[in-house]
C-alpha cells in the first residue's frame, strides 16, 4: 500500500510511513536512508562496505565509487568503481570503469563481483571525461551517466545466479540538444522509461526529463541547488532530491509536468558521508546483511578520501561556472 502521494511505504500498527532508499559513498560504503514522510527527518544506517570485494592496484588515480542502481524486482545492487589508470591528471589519461553487482541469490547476498570486462577510454571515449556519476537500472540494463558529458552508457544484463553484461553501448548526446557538458548531479529511470535527472549545465542548476531512446530534445526546468542526488518512486513522477554539499532534503512533485522542489529538512543527511549516488525508493532490502566490520583505519581512509573527492567536485563546479 502506497501512502502520501505515492511517496511513502505504509507501515501497519499506526507507525509513521517511511520512504526507504539507498546511497553510495565515494569510498564504497552503502547506506540505507529512511525518511519519515510526516516529519521528513532522515535516518542513515551503514549497511555494507562494498569496497571489500573490489580489487585495486594501489596506483588508481582519482578513484571513486558511484553509479548506484537497484533492480527492485530482485534486490540486486549495481555500482561502479572507476579510476585513472595512467595519469594523476584529472583531464588526461585512461579512465577505467569497472561495473559490479552485489547480487541477491535466493534471499542471500553473495560477495560482489564484476559484471564483465572493465570499460576504458580506448573503447568508450567519453569515459576519459570523468567517472560514472550516476546510474539506474531499467528493463534489464544498467544505465550510467558519464560525468562531464552527455553520453549515456548502457550495459545489457544477462544471467540468473551470476549476472554479467552481454554488451556495452553508448548513446552520445542522449539529450538531443547542443548541451555537451553535464557536471555532477544524478538521474533515475521510471518504470515507463522516463529519465529524470539533475545536473549543472551552462544554464545553471538544471532538472531534466527525457525518454530512453527518444529522438526529441529533453525537457528542462530550474533546480534549487547544485550537487543534487535524486531518488523517485519506481514509477517516477515524485521523489526526493538530496544536496551532497549541505545535506538538505527536498521533496519533488509534478516531475512529469513542471517540477516543484520543496525544502523539507536542512542538513537531513551529513555531508561528511560524501555520497555520490542514490537508488530509487525501493523499501528496505530485508536480505541485506549487516557489515561484518568497519575498522577504524578504514574510517580514517574514508575521511581522507572524502575530503579529496569533495575538493575535486568543487573544482569541477567552479571551472564549469567560470
Amino acid at each position: 500500500m502506497m501512502a502520501l502521494g505515492s511517496l511513502g511505504i505504509a507501515v501497519e500498527g499506526g507507525h509513521a510511513a517511511t520512504d526507504t532508499f539507498y546511497a553510495l559513498s565515494s569510498v564504497g560504503y552503502l547506506y540505507q536512508i529512511d525518511v519519515n514522510t510526516s516529519t521528513f527527518a532522515a535516518t542513515t544506517t551503514l549497511k555494507q562496505n562494498l569496497s571489500t570485494w573490489v580489487t585495486t592496484s594501489g596506483t588508481d588515480f582519482h578513484a571513486a565509487y558511484s553509479g548506484l542502481a537497484i533492480d527492485t524486482s530482485t534486490g540486486d545492487i549495481y555500482f561502479s568503481y572507476s579510476y585513472n589508470s595512467s595519469s594523476s591528471s584529472s583531464s588526461t589519461g585512461i579512465r577505467t570503469v569497472v561495473p559490479y553487482v552485489y547480487q541477491n541469490v535466493g534471499g542471500v547476498y553473495q560477495p560482489a563481483h564484476t559484471l564483465g570486462a572493465a570499460v576504458t577510454s580506448t573503447t568508450l571515449g567519453d569515459v576519459a571525461g570523468g567517472w560514472l556519476a550516476s546510474a539506474a537500472y531499467y528493463s534489464g540494463a544498467y544505465y550510467a551517466g558519464i560525468n562531464a558529458s552527455d553520453t549515456l552508457l548502457k550495459l545489457a544484463i544477462t544471467g540468473t545466479t551470476s549476472k554479467s553484461y552481454s554488451s556495452a553501448t553508448q548513446t552520445a548526446n542522449f539529450d538531443n540538444t547542443s548541451t555537451t557538458s553535464l557536471t555532477g548531479g544524478d538521474f533515475v529511470i521510471g518504470s515507463t522509461g522516463t529519465i529524470y535527472g539533475t545536473t549543472v549545465t551552462s544554464g545553471g542548476n538544471t532538472f531534466f526529463r527525457q525518454t530512453v531512446g527518444s529522438a526529441s530534445a529533453w525537457t528542462t526546468a530550474t533546480a534549487p541547488a547544485a550537487s543534487l542526488e535524486l531518488t523517485t518512486t519506481t514509477s517516477g513522477g515524485s521523489g526526493y532530491a538530496l544536496s551532497t554539499a549541505t545535506g538538505n532534503l527536498y521533496t519533488i512533485s509534478s516531475m512529469d509536468a513542471t517540477p516543484t522542489f520543496t525544502l523539507k529538512t536542512s542538513g537531513a543527511v551529513s555531508s561528511s558521508l560524501n555520497l555520490t549516488d542514490l537508488s530509487v525508493i525501493s523499501g528496505p532490502l530485508a536480505a541485506l546483511p549487516e557489515p561484518s566490520t568497519i575498522l577504524g583505519a578504514a574510517a580514517a581512509t574514508a575521511a581522507v578520501g572524502a575530503e579529496g573527492f569533495r575538493r575535486r567536485r568543487q573544482a569541477l563546479l567552479r571551472s564549469h561556472a567560470a
